[in-house]
């Protein structure tokens, strides 16, 4: 049996990472080795390595969501992580005699900023006639909630009260619950998605198997949707559309408790000015 299988083995074992960032370890762990065209055990220098590894991101390059160019940064850093983990597990167990890669030289890329969408893009994302019941149902209901991604994919519904229009999150990123709330035209739209979505299921959004939509497919989802409204849209740039949204007329301890934040200087970071807001900003100035 290959290094690859066994680690890929011990990593379900000790049930750290999740199933799908398990296969991902392994998927990357693959792709090296087919570019050195040997076992990644055999590497003998951290040069070679990092060769494969700028080939394999050279590969994947692409143009996503919205016209976006990936320069495959974010792809050598995962590599490369990878590489590192596996060979110090390789070390550890004896497999080599020396780990070649013992820290990831491949920086993370800066993050960047969420955003926030405009009039302009909700309006053209909201009135596309070419989303899903399912993908309308989520959209507006993150802007509506602005729930992370992690607490959208363990909503159920039994934490829906429809008649007053709210959402219980339970688990939070704080651990605090908290109450969230959805406007009417949101309520209607989760109304004909539960009709029409064809899954007996305690989960509000399920996966295709009627069981819970992990954070990574509601990711694959928003870049579908991505591709189909022309611009990038994903759901922590929702959360800060909502954010944007509450703060306009609400103080800022309001919105604060209802993201779900500890700090007002977090919410902060949720505050984006738009166009509108500058010019009545000058007016009230001037």
């Amino acid at each position: 049996m290959q290094a690859i299988e066994v680690y890929t083995q011990f990593l379900s074992g000790i049930r750290r990472l999740c199933l799908e960032s398990i296969a991902r370890q392994r998927a990357h762990l693959i792709r090296i080795q087919a570019e050195l065209g040997r076992q990644l055990i055999e590497a003998k220098t951290a040069s070679e390595i990092e060769r494969a590894i700028w080939a394999v991101s050279d590969k994947r390059k692409m143009k996503w969501n919205g016209g976006h160019l990936d320069d495959g940064a974010g792809l050598r850093f995962r590599l490369g992580l990878a590489a590192s983990c596996f060979l110090r597990w390789a070390h550890r167990e004896a497999l080599i005699e020396r780990c070649p890669y013992e820290k990831n030289t491949f920086r993370r890329p800066r993050r960047r900023e969420a955003g926030f969408l405009t009039d302009a893009q909700m309006h053209n994302l909201l009135g596309s006639g070419h989303l899903s019941t399912t993908d309308q149902a989520i959209v507006r209901f993150l802007i509506d909630t602005g729930l992370r991604v992690g607490e959208l994919s363990r909503v159920m519904l039994t934490d829906l009260d429809f008649n007053e229009c709210t959402v219980r999150v339970h688990v939070t990123k704080t651990g605090k619950p908290r109450i969230a709330a959805f406007s009417e035209s949101t309520r209607q739209w989760l109304a004909i998605y539960l009709t029409v979505r064809g899954h007996e299921t305690p989960w509000l959004f399920p996966n295709y198997e009627g069981g819970q939509l992990s954070e990574h497919g509601f990711r694959e989802r928003f870049r579908k949707i991505s591709k189909t409204v022309g611009f990038r849209v994903h759901p922590h740039m929702l959360r800060h559309t909502a954010g944007t949204r509450l703060i306009q007329k609400n103080e800022q301890v309001v919105v604060m408790r209802y993201l779900g934040h500890e700090t007002p200087q977090m919410t902060a970071h949720y505050i984006h000015l738009t166009g509108k807001d500058a010019r009545a900003a000058l007016a009230r100035a001037s």
